[in-house]
């Protein structure tokens, strides 16, 4: 594919599940055919925060179209591109849930994660677009201001093909089965034959394994009664009842916390997916939960919890 549309969304508050503004940049064959920083009306309340961070009040999308009414003029850009963005699940996880919530199909977007790509061939220290704009000489001339973030993005992009060269390993697919136990209305294009790695991993597990293999993998037991999410970390391991893991990711979100992708002392939670994994051995959690559980026995406030316990508490 030779179209490309970079991509950035801000959000009204914390549950991250609205839009207030879009910034798309979309280029073919190297030239920009389309460019716009959208403001959209998410109908709901606004986090003082949020409002502080994007610059965005109720009052400027007071008369703003919703995305309803946006997305027949936008959504070729996404269902015919490759879209860029910097932590694309973030971004494309708002736009689903929000499609969702106005009853609009929602398509297999095929998307490139550029904090994906820094970690693979740049290796700095930070991976955030703002860091990595300024170390590699990137405009960003206003950080989260949605066309700016999506120019940045942009940038980060050509400067890892050009010297790393672009092959179609970077492509994704970003599947949403469900979202938050709601169903979501797939095209039809789409089946279960060309989803993405994990994906197949997840179906070739859960039917190798019994039942009794997939509720109970090893006799492992949540670590503690109590928990909150708002301003905890989490590391996930194996693979979840309630869908992919950046299912499970987007529902943290939504909740206030946060998700990270080791295990250290700083860490809050680690939470285990109901299937396991097919890269654990036979009585073995993985080195994520071991860690875990070698932490806690050192006094460190790290927990496990599975994930059946985990959804228990929202029911």
């Amino acid at each position: 594919m030779s179209r490309f549309t970079f991509f950035d969304v801000e959000t009204p508050n914390r549950n991250n599940d609205r839009i207030s503004s879009m910034g798309i940049v979309v280029v073919e064959d190297g030239i920009t055919i389309f460019e716009a920083n959208i403001l959209v009306n998410p109908e709901v309340r606004f986090d003082p925060f949020n409002i502080g961070l994007t610059k965005i009040t109720p009052a400027m999308v007071r008369d703003e179209p919703t995305l309803k009414e946006i997305w027949p003029s936008v959504r070729t850009y996404f269902e015919e591109s490759i879209i860029v963005a910097h932590n694309a699940t973030f971004d494309l996880g708002v736009l689903t849930m929000t499609l969702v919530h106005y009853g609009i199909e929602v398509p297999c977007f095929h998307y490139i994660c550029t904090v994906v790509l820094a970690r693979r061939f740049l290796k700095y220290r930070k991976n955030s677009l703002d860091y990595l704009c300024a170390t590699l000489g990137v405009l960003l001339e206003r950080h989260h201001e949605a066309l700016s973030d999506a120019k940045g993005c942009q940038g980060i992009f050509y400067h890892i093909v050009e010297h790393h060269g672009y092959n179609d390993s970077f492509v994704s697919e970003f599947y949403r089965p469900h979202m938050r136990g709601k169903s979501v209305s797939i095209s039809n294009e789409h089946t279960d034959t060309n989803r993405n790695s994990y994906s197949n991993s997840y179906y070739k597990l859960k039917s190798n394994l019994t039942n009794s293999q997939i509720e109970t993998p090893v006799q492992l037991k949540t670590t503690t009664d109590h928990f909150e999410i708002k301003d905890k970390s989490f590391c996930l391991t194996g693979d979840f009842r309630y869908g992919e893991k950046t299912d499970v990711e987007l529902f943290i979100l939504a909740h206030g916390g946060r998700v990270v992708t080791q295990v250290t002392r700083q860490l809050d939670f680690v939470l285990v997916g109901a299937y396991g994994s097919p890269l654990w051995a036979y009585g073995n959690y993985g080195t994520k939960v071991k860690k875990a559980l070698d932490y806690k026995m050192a006094g460190q406030n790290l927990h496990v919890i599975l994930e059946v316990d985990f959804f228990k508490k929202f029911e």
